[in-house]
Formats: C-alpha cells, sequence, structure tokens
C-alpha cells in the first residue's frame, strides 16, 4: 500500500505561530521562512461515555486568524476564535451553534454515519474535511512488515518533500537492505545514518556517525533545552551525566541556561559503588502549577543523596518524593503536562506527592528503557498520541486521548520544537 501524499507549505515563522506573511512584509526584507507539512484535519472518532468522542486539528495558520483579520473582540491577539467549526454526521449538522472553545466534541446522539468537520470563518462555510478515522475498538492498528525475532524500538514520521516517506536508520558493516545492497566499513565502530526509501526499503544516501567525541570515552548523557523559566530571558536546560564503566562525571546533573550552570548537582560524598555516582535519567516538565515555570528531577531514588529531589527552577528544592522520570506528554487537557512511563499515562498532585493512572491499555508492550517506539501529535487537537507495539508482536497500535478540553492551540505538529523532538536523536530519554 502506498503511504499517503503529505504536501509541504512554506509559512512565515512569527511569535504568535505560524502565518502567512504579514503586510509589513517586503521583498528586500522577506520575513523568516518555515518549511512544514500541509495537515488536513486530522479528525478522528474515539468510543467514549454513551457516544463518540471526535478530536480535530487547529492549524497554525489558522491560529493566528484574529491577528491577520484584526478581530476587535480579541484586539488582535491570536486565540484561534476567528475560526469556528459545524460538526456533521451522516450529513447531519450535530451543533446548534458553531464551536470555537475547543478542538474536541463528544457526541451522545443516536445518529449514524460519517462525521466529518466544516470550518467557518466571517460565518463563511469553508470546505468538509476528510472522513473521521475511525477508533472503533478505541485505538487504531498498522501492521508492520514481517522481522521474525525482531521488535520494534523506535517509530518516526518525515519527509524530505517528494511527497513519500523516508525511514532513517543507523547502519554499520553488515546491514543489508531490500535490494540486496550491504553496508561494507572497516570496523564494526564505523556507523552511518542510512536514509531508505519508506516504499522500497532500499538506501537512497548515507551519512558516517559523527565521532568527534570518542575521546572523552564512553560517558553517557542527555541535554534538553526549553523555555523552562517564564520570568528569565532566553532558554534554559537540563543535562544528565550518567557515570558507567568507569568513567565518572564531575557532578550528576545540573540546570543550566546559555551562560552558566545555574544549579548543580552534586554526588555523594563517600559512594560505596558505582551505582551511587550513576544517574541515569531526568525529567523537566511543567507538572506542578503551583509554582512558576518547570519542575525538573533525577532518577535518583535515595533522597538522602545531595542531588535527590523534586526541583523548581525558581524556588529549587520543594520536595524529596519524585514522580515518574521517563517522558513528558500532553494527555488530559489541562495546561499542566502529564506522565509517560512504559505504555501508561500519570498524573502528578503535588499536594499529596502521588501520582494518579489516568491511562492504562491493555495489550501493548514497552520496549528498551520502558518506552514506546513513538509518543507525538499525530491526529486530532493539540495532545499527543502513544504508539505502542502489542504483545504479540504483530502490530503498532496507536492510542489518542478522550479527555474533553477547553483549552484551544494550534496542532503540535506545526510547532517547531514540538516537530524536531519526533526524530530521536542519541538517547532516547532526550525527546
Amino acid at each position: 500500500m502506498r503511504p499517503r501524499r503529505i504536501d509541504v507549505v512554506t509559512v512565515a515563522a512569527l511569535p504568535a505561530g505560524l502565518v502567512a506573511a504579514p503586510s509589513h512584509a517586503t521583498e528586500r526584507h522577506p520575513p523568516p521562512r518555515r518549511i512544514v507539512e500541509n495537515l488536513d484535519r486530522g479528525l478522528v472518532a474515539v468510543p467514549s461515555g454513551k457516544g463518540t468522542f471526535l478530536s480535530r486539528r487547529l492549524l497554525g495558520t489558522e491560529y493566528a486568524l484574529p491577528q491577520v483579520l484584526g478581530s476587535p473582540r480579541t484586539g488582535g491577539t491570536p486565540t484561534g476564535d476567528a475560526i469556528a467549526f459545524n460538526v456533521y454526521e451522516g450529513g447531519r449538522r450535530l451543533n446548534r451553534e458553531p464551536v470555537t472553545r475547543s478542538n474536541t466534541y463528544q457526541d451522545d446522539s443516536r445518529g449514524t454515519g460519517t462525521y466529518i468537520v466544516r470550518a467557518l470563518v466571517n460565518d463563511h462555510e469553508l470546505e468538509p474535511s476528510s472522513a473521521a478515522l475511525d477508533f472503533a475498538r478505541g485505538y487504531a492498528e498498522i501492521p508492520p512488515a514481517a522481522a521474525d525475532g525482531y521488535t520494534v524500538q523506535h517509530a518516526w514520521p518525515g519527509d524530505d518533500l517528494d511527497g513519500e516517506s523516508e525511514v532513517l536508520v543507523r547502519t554499520a558493516d553488515g546491514t543489508t537492505f531490500a535490494d540486496s545492497a550491504k553496508v561494507t566499513a572497516n570496523s564494526p565502530a564505523d556507523q552511518f545514518i542510512s536514509v531508505n526509501d519508506g516504499e522500497t526499503g532500499t538506501e537512497r544516501t548515507r551519512q558516517p556517525v559523527p565521532d568527534d567525541l570518542a575521546a572523552d570515552g564512553p560517558s553517557g548523557g542527555h541535554f534538553g533545552i526549553a523555555h523552562l523559566d517564564p520570568d528569565r530571558p532566553g532558554l534554559e536546560g537540563l543535562a544528565i551525566q550518567q557515570s558507567e564503566l568507569g568513567v565518572v562525571s564531575r557532578f550528576p546533573w545540573y540546570y543550566y541556561d546559555t551562560g552558566q550552570r545555574l544549579v548543580t548537582g552534586e554526588h555523594p560524598a563517600d559512594p560505596t559503588s558505582e551505582s551511587d555516582l550513576d544517574v541515569g535519567r531526568g525529567s523537566a516538565a511543567d507538572i506542578d502549577l503551583g509554582h512558576p515555570g518547570y519542575a525538573y528531577w533525577t532518577s535518583t531514588a535515595d533522597v538522602t543523596r545531595p542531588g535527590a529531589g523534586f526541583f523548581n527552577v525558581q524556588d529549587g528544592k520543594v520536595s524529596t518524593t519524585t514522580p515518574s522520570v521517563n517522558f513528558r506528554i500532553w494527555w488530559d487537557g489541562d495546561k499542566g503536562a502529564e506522565l509517560l512511563d512504559c505504555t501508561h499515562v500519570d498524573k502528578w498532585d503535588p499536594k499529596t506527592e502521588t501520582s494518579t493512572r489516568l491511562f492504562d491499555p491493555a495489550g501493548v508492550v514497552s520496549g528498551a528503557r520502558n518506552a514506546t517506539p513513538f509518543y507525538g501529535d499525530l491526529l486530532g487537537d493539540w495532545r499527543e498520541e502513544i504508539l505502542a507495539e502489542t504483545g504479540d508482536h504483530t502490530a503498532l497500535r496507536l492510542n489518542t486521548t478522550t479527555e474533553p478540553t477547553k483549552t484551544r492551540i494550534h496542532t503540535l505538529a506545526q510547532n517547531p520544537a514540538h516537530r524536531l523532538g519526533w526524530t530521536v536523536r542519541g538517547c532516547l530519554q532526550s525527546t
């Protein structure tokens, strides 16, 4: 089966979102341009409660419409409210008033038929969307190509602008492609990134993996960079410094900005083993809305260690208890983040210092490092989907949230930082 064609559009990257070029742009001084996929509504229908939960995309180009149209109601502030939606089932409109405050809709009617949505701009109804993707079993399944003895570790979407998907894999001496071509190298340590044709499985091009850090030994680590402190200009980051295979880091972790370490974790003064020095993971997420900005924590389980605890970017250490330390995910629809570990989603409660399980699907398994092959905003509104392998290794199963939300922002697939995070580069936990 040929993959669905993905066209590409170029839009201006503005603080308000991805919108068409403003009127003051000139040929001599054009605005910066960014290439993004030309996405459709991504409408999805999932059984929920007594009916069906519908979720759709608001596009980056639509999110800034009030700015472009000069909406007096919003004072020109981009909110996405300039575009509304009508929801149809079998040709029958379900909503009494146009939907403006959410990208979701719960249909508890008894009608039948295919779901579509139609956007309204300035009270003018636009072309209908494609039919909703039907998650009749609560999920969709993607059967991978047969590969006995293998499990899926990574999966990611991508396109090099020709309308067909590519697959990037790490290869080494002996790797064989679909046309029987092989990688040859002088040493097993010589590794490459190969770009493969997604339809035929043949290699298109190859680049060597940089080895400029080889002289520093096998010390692991990963770095996360974002605007973690809302009151501090620029970006901040959390860096995890592992100690393993006899290589000991100077410190287990640090919170930093572009010019300095702001907070530095400490190793125990008298370690009794290598495990006392190794910090394998760390996370940063906005899961404690009682403190400004992001929280961050590591996998240091022993609360007596100097580097252990739950920290806030402004208020420092606020607790000795920490939640799971794997991935952050947007799932339940409020403005705080949730946590993805293995295949389940948890909500951290900073008041009780405990987690509540929001989603725990049956029949799927996680892979190496308690991770699923992929998670990200693939369908529906701005929340993220989880792609996990079935327990019998016969399919990849895609799950999406059915939690309603009044938070209305454009699809994260057209947020450059989120889109970049779809591609794993190095440590799986760095995404």
